[in-house]
């Protein structure tokens, strides 16, 4: 058992969007913005969770047959989302939002283009809800 008081940086639960019909919605009624090999959806939700964001993830079956790439690809942008989800949550302090994070090469990159990548979709992201 830990003794000192660090927060726990995990992807949890309850950072997972699982609904479908928050999904449909986030897809149907979504706003997207697009960073070299990451497209993001996002949409204002009004769902009663104590998180202030939500992700999903997806990575085209079409452009990777193979589930372990396309299963490495999600593992590498939760991570990167993981490691620098605190660039959101101050401008998410109020309020409630659903992401997609959707890969579109059609090429397995490195974990570092995918992590610089959403860095600075994020920051695009947090600097446009702060305007708002």
């Amino acid at each position: 058992m830990k003794t000192d008081e660090t927060p726990r940086m995990s992807f949890g639960k309850a950072l997972r969007l699982r609904s479908t019909k928050s999904i449909d919605a986030l897809f149907s009624e979504g706003s997207m913005m697009q960073s070299s090999p990451v497209l993001l959806k996002y949409n204002q939700s009004v769902r009663q969770d104590l998180s202030p964001v939500q992700f999903v993830f997806a990575v085209s079956k079409k452009k990777h047959p193979k589930a372990s790439t396309r299963n490495t690809i999600k593992r590498r942008m939760k991570e990167a989302c993981r490691r620098n989800l605190h660039l959101l949550q101050l401008p998410l302090a109020e309020s409630k939002m659903d992401i997609a994070i959707i890969y579109t090469p059609t090429k397995s990159l490195p974990y570092t283009a995918i992590e610089k990548a959403i860095i600075s979709i994020f920051l695009r992201l947090s600097d446009l809800l702060l305007k708002t």
